[in-house]
């Protein structure tokens, strides 16, 4: 992971934000591990005819423990969010990762991104079945699994926070050659004031040249209170550049 001073805040951090710094700096030093026994299960469950996976990584069971739904982009596959997954686990959390349609091990059309959601809708669900703390649920998406992390949250408001991870504020509707649907993926800034009154974290990079962090600001700009934009001097669009912080923000709700 990259070093917690790589980030910088657009706005003054308040008290709370400057208590997570602290918080992930301690873990910084100490590596974080509370728990050496983290487990990685796969799961398996079907979805309007299709087989879909998905990773758990825990320590001991998921029941009663606070939790993310990790969401990956639209080419890279759910072992960008591995690393994070784990360190959750170590944490005390239940971190499922979800493959989207078409990718890993997930059967259907990887185009068909609306279906991502819907997809993830129900995978919340399977969580509360699993016995999470049904409180303490967050989903955290990279690149095109923010916008689904944030049409997720507008859709289901047990939801406890979203962290969106290098996201778009809009993209064209004939992008990625799925059909158009309302609210449509591909347009978050249209749901994006739902999350409230939800906490939202948006990190971008300075230099993602596949999503420039112009769009994240838009998004920022159109979302409610309690939000935050985080920028990362020189960050790209990898999540090497913000797991850290994210990481922080997760476990000061926990």
């Amino acid at each position: 992971m990259r070093c917690l001073e790589r980030i910088y805040d657009r706005y003054p951090p308040t008290r709370s934000e400057r208590r997570d710094i602290r918080l992930i700096s301690s873990w910084l030093l100490t590596e974080g591990k509370f728990s050496n026994t983290v487990e990685c299960q796969d799961l398996h469950f079907t979805h309007e005819g299709l087989r879909l996976h998905a990773y758990l990584y825990c320590s001991g069971g998921p029941a009663d423990k606070p939790s993310a739904l990790l969401l990956h982009g639209y080419t890279p596959d759910s072992l960008e969010l591995s690393a994070l997954a784990k360190k959750l686990a170590e944490f005390g959390w239940a971190a499922v990762v979800l493959e989207a349609r078409g990718r890993g091990l997930s059967e259907g059309n990887p185009e068909d991104v609306n279906g991502y959601v819907r997809d993830s809708v129900i995978t919340l669900k399977y969580m509360r079945i699993l016995g999470v703390d049904r409180t303490k649920m967050f989903v955290v998406g990279q690149s095109l699994g923010s916008a689904v992390a944030i049409l997720c949250a507008a859709i289901d408001q047990e939801i406890a926070g979203v962290a969106a991870l290098h996201p778009f504020d809009e993209i064209s509707p004939d992008a990625l050659g799925a059909g158009v649907e309302n609210p449509d993926v591909r347009r978050p800034v249209d749901v994006v004031n739902k999350v409230s009154p939800r906490p939202l974290l948006i990190i971008a990079g300075d230099k993602d040249n596949i999503l420039p962090c112009e769009g994240a600001v838009r998004l920022y700009e159109a979302a409610k209170d309690p939000k935050r934009l985080l920028i990362v001097r020189d960050g790209t669009h990898a999540i090497e550049d913000s797991e850290v912080y994210v990481l922080g923000w997760l476990l000061s709700r926990a």
